[in-house]
């Protein structure tokens, strides 16, 4: 989990603890091997991740109104650049690691 959000171990647990202490997510210990924890939300958490994606859309429009039209159309231009770059890299990626 640490690798994928790009945090130190320790950062990582650092968030884990607050989410538990918000009663956000539970943690486990595998019954096989002690060193796996096992993560998953609780009640609360899936309602919070529930009504955060129902509001994603509603939240970004409201950002993006910082911006102005033609600064918008620059910033989308911008990502799909950056999509496309990213897609030509996972297609080399891909091509060297067969």
């Amino acid at each position: 989990m640490a690798r994928q959000l790009s945090l130190s171990s320790g950062a990582t647990t650092i968030v884990l603890n607050q989410l538990e202490t918000e009663g956000l997510i539970q943690r486990v210990r595998s019954e096989e091997d002690r060193r796996i924890v096992w993560l998953s939300l609780t009640d609360e958490g899936a309602q919070l991740a529930k009504t955060l994606n129902a509001n994603r859309g509603r939240m970004t429009w409201e950002l993006l109104q910082a911006l102005s039209e033609e600064e918008q159309q620059q910033m989308f231009g911008m990502l799909k650049k950056i999509e496309l770059k990213l897609l030509e890299n996972m297609k080399s990626f891909e091509q060297i690691h067969r």
